[in-house]
């Protein structure tokens, strides 16, 4: 289950299938942007009810947007954009790791 919230907009719980394969990638590109301090990640799933796009800035931003949509066949989707700091990147990575292992 996902769960996505943005200022006052959320999705909870929804029902999205990931691929195994794609969270592996996504955590390995994520660790790499996290060692450069730069670069864009990307998580999709195959019928694009998830879209994820990281992206690190210089100066130490991740600006994080993307698209949720529970159902792809009902035209109901968040879309979402907003900017972290870098400390809150080593939470996701260590949240994924959990996962990957």
């Amino acid at each position: 289950m996902v769960s996505v919230q943005s200022g006052h907009y959320s999705v909870q719980d929804a029902q999205i299938f990931i691929p195994t394969l794609a969270i592996q990638q996504f955590y390995k590109e994520i660790r790499k942007i996290h060692r450069e301090l730069k670069g864009t990640v990307v998580l999709t799933n195959r019928d694009d009810s998830l879209f994820l796009k990281m992206t690190f800035h210089p100066l130490g931003q991740l600006q994080v947007e993307g698209t949720i949509q529970e159902h792809p066949s009902v035209e109901n989707k968040l879309t979402f954009e907003f900017q972290l700091n870098q400390s809150y990147l080593m939470r996701m990575i260590d949240g994924l790791k959990t996962v990957v292992d």
